[in-house]
Formats: C-alpha cells, structure tokens, sequence
C-alpha cells in the first residue's frame, strides 16, 4: 500500500510498544454501540478501528496466566491466536504483524499487539489505530500502563435497551426459541435478571472507576444518535484528532 514503507520506516522496528501515533481503545457492555463508534471514527481520513480482537482475553486463556506474568509459552499463544476466527478478521498476516516484532528480544503481549495494530494501520493507509473489544475494560489498566499517551472511550447505554437488544442476538436464537414456549418463561426471566446483574456490575461498578481516569472519556450511546456530530467532536477532541464531516456518514 502506498505510504506503507515510509510509514513502517518512520516507526521503526524494535521501538517497545509505541505505535507511530497513540493508540486507542473503544470498551463497555455489549450492545452499548461500540460497534457503532467504531464505524464513524474509522470514517476519520487518518484513524480506523480494528474488529474486536479479544486479545488481550484470549492471551489470557491460551496461557492460563495473568497478562502480567509472562509465559514460557508465548510463541505457542501466538501462534495459536493467529488460527482463531478473530485475527482472520483483522485482514493481515502473521508475517505483516511479525515485521514489527522488536530483533533484539522475544516480543512481549504488548509488543504483538502494538504490530497488529500497527499491520492493520498500515492495510487501512492510516496512521492512528484504535482497538475495539468491549470487554477489554477489564485489562484497562494494563492497557494504559503498556500504552503510553493511548486514550480509552467507553460506550455507555440505557440498560433497558442494552439488555433487550442483547438478548436479540444472533447467538441467543436458541434461548430465544424456547422463550415462545410458557413452559420456559422463568428462563427468560433468569436471562435478563442475569444481564442487569451484569450490567450493574461492570456500568455501576467498574467503568465509573475507570472514567475517573484523565485518559478515559464516557460517551452516551443517545447522545451518539441523537446529536452525533457533538459526541463525535467531544470524542476527536479528546483524542486529540480534528473533528471531519465524513465521521457523521456510517459505514
């Protein structure tokens, strides 16, 4: 892609895990239009979102360790996160991604997702990449730490809808068939009592301590609907980008 060298040359291989520009991460509940942000910011000329990645989850599960202790294993996490369903959609190869592991050391988890966003950047002809897994919140301080200068949005909505369109869902069809039947009535009321405690927890609990962070922004899912070129101009503002017209067009 053209620029794509340049870019590449101008980061420079090896350099910890600091993109070109600082990154940043799009979190909160599912179905609270993350998914939605993601489509107006990548509008922006010099910024695009990534599908979700879950990542940081998925290093988690294939070593069986915290992010913060590093495992024996790392290449085999990696080599296995590259056959799942989610890198497929990042639209790179494991090779593009490799090209910016650092030469004088094994890479770190920051270090491989600092390529894949830097692989994707590089595919979108854009300098500034955001990361969009809404339940990366709960790695949100080690996103901030390996990150620096990186900014989190999160996505907030009333729960009414929230709950209701996630119990809409394409992979809740099964629930959802045998809600037709009076005989499973208490199993749908257990669905939704189960997402509103969800949802207590993570909206009432762990994202209000997160937007206390200076590098954390909240950003009403209404708002983003009702009047969106403010929320879009809250959001470039606080990213440090200039506001484009063009963000207002979904894609």
């Amino acid at each position: 892609m053209t620029g794509a060298t340049d870019r590449s040359s101008a980061i420079g291989r090896g350099d910890s895990d600091v993109l070109i520009e600082p990154p940043f991460f799009i979190v909160g509940s599912g179905r609270s239009g993350t998914t939605l942000l993601r489509s107006l910011l990548s509008a922006h000329s010099g910024m695009v979102v990534t599908p979700e990645t879950h990542f940081l989850k998925s290093c988690i599960r294939l070593s069986g360790r915290p992010l913060d202790e590093r495992p024996r294993n790392i290449d085999r996490v990696w080599r296995e996160y590259c056959n799942t369903p989610r890198f497929a959609m990042l639209g790179v190869s494991r090779e593009e991604c490799e090209a910016y592991f650092p030469d004088d050391r094994d890479p770190t988890y920051a270090d491989i997702f600092s390529a894949m966003l830097r692989a994707f950047g590089d595919e979108a002809g854009k300098v500034r990449v955001g990361e969009k897994t809404p339940s990366h919140f709960y790695q949100a301080d080690w996103l901030l730490e390996h990150f620096p200068g990186s900014r989190i949005i999160i996505m907030r909505r009333d729960p009414r809808a929230m709950i209701a369109s996630q119990l809409r869902t394409p992979w809740r069809k099964g629930e959802e068939d045998m809600w037709r039947s009076t005989l499973t009535r208490s199993t749908r009321l257990h669905s939704v009592l189960r997402e509103a405690k969800l949802w207590q927890h993570v909206n009432g609990t762990l994202l209000p301590e997160l937007e206390r962070n200076p590098r954390a922004i909240a950003v009403r899912y209404e708002d983003l609907v009702r009047e969106p070129e403010k929320a879009l101009r809250r959001v470039a503002d606080h990213l440090g980008e200039e506001f484009e017209p063009q963000m207002l067009q979904e894609r």
